[in-house]
């Protein structure tokens, strides 16, 4: 009883067919019939009796380039439009006073020079390539690699800020960014043109001047790239401490020096380490903080957000490496 099959009487058991009825349906064409051959029939057009083999006549070859270049639109892709940005701090280059400064995106050739540069084990080298790559012009001139070296550093900075947004936009994408605060991953999209700058209008080249601790006063002129790459060569060479970094940043930099008479200090550049060495403490930590407080450009240290979770405060780093990372 259990396998026994019931058959519902409403329900046909095959769908319902039209009558096998031939005069039910409209009748069909006849078949084609075979053509029959005639030998004095001219022969059919051949499209290929012309043809000719390329090892026969190498000729065919140029040819047959020659009516596929004519036939086919060539497209390029254009360079796209370089960005103009305003420079931080007026530069002179050239002689003149530069205010602005181009940049492009950067290409896959690009690409190819800034995967040798940070294979290279020189940190420096990946801010040079991205600059000398980079960078079209600064007013109207193109700029040579000795003139970016001799950039101030907030102005490198800003460039290099330009060449990121006009290569990937102004918007940085980060899934797990960590709290400093609470140690939470939250997502963060983050737009570069909130970082924290400082913009100077005046006269270059442009100085801080510090009053000494025993009186009479210095003044020195903001780092440059060629500064900072003196600095990491010497870590790099013979090991040096903080100390002796800072030391080598004041020989470079200060540009006047005057006792508590007025009388100024000749600082020739033999004894510039020297002099950097003889000043007290107190007035080398003025003349650094002084640099650094006052440094034109943007500051990628001081950039922050507010996390989700805490509600405080925390850092967006902004390393080259994650800047220039798709």
């Amino acid at each position: 009883m259990d396998n026994q099959i019931i058959h519902d009487p409403i329900v046909p058991a095959a769908p319902v067919l039209p009558r096998n009825d031939p005069a039910g349906f409209p009748s069909l064409p006849p078949l084609p019939q075979p053509a029959v051959f005639d030998p004095m029939a001219p022969a059919p057009y051949d499209p290929m009796a012309d043809a000719q083999h390329p090892a026969e006549n190498p000729g065919v070859v140029s040819d047959v380039a020659a009516v596929m270049s004519s036939s086919i639109n060539h497209t390029t892709i254009g360079a796209p439009a370089p960005d103009t940005i305003t420079l931080p701090v007026p530069v002179v280059f050239n002689g003149v006073l530069v205010r602005t400064g181009r940049v492009r995106e950067l290409t896959g050739y690009d690409e190819e020079e800034l995967a040798r540069a940070a294979n290279s084990g020189i940190p420096e080298r990946m801010p040079e390539t991205l600059l000398q790559r980079g960078v079209v012009a600064l007013g109207d001139t193109k700029p040579s690699p000795a003139d970016l070296e001799n950039l101030p550093v907030g102005v490198r900075d800003a460039l290099l800020l330009a060449i990121r947004t006009a290569t990937y936009g102004s918007e940085i994408h980060f899934e797990k960014l960590r709290c400093q605060r609470c140690s939470k991953d939250f997502e963060l999209r983050y737009d570069l043109d909130d970082v924290p700058t400082t913009s100077l209008d005046e006269t270059v080249p442009a100085v801080v001047s510090v009053a000494l601790r025993r009186g009479g006063r210095a003044q020195a002129r903001f780092a440059t790239g060629a500064d900072t790459k003196a600095i990491l060569a010497a870590i790099r060479d013979r090991q040096i401490n903080r100390a002796e970094q800072d030391t080598i940043l004041l020989a470079r930099t200060l540009t006047s020096l005057t006792d508590a008479h007025g009388a100024g200090i000749r600082l020739p550049n033999g004894e510039a380490l020297d002099i950097a060495r003889s000043m007290s403490m107190p007035d080398r930590s003025a003349i650094l903080r002084a640099l650094e407080d006052q440094r034109p450009g943007p500051r990628q240290e001081d950039a922050t957000v507010t996390c989700p979770e805490c509600e405080q405060e925390t850092e967006v780093p902004l390393s080259l490496d994650v800047l220039f990372r798709d």
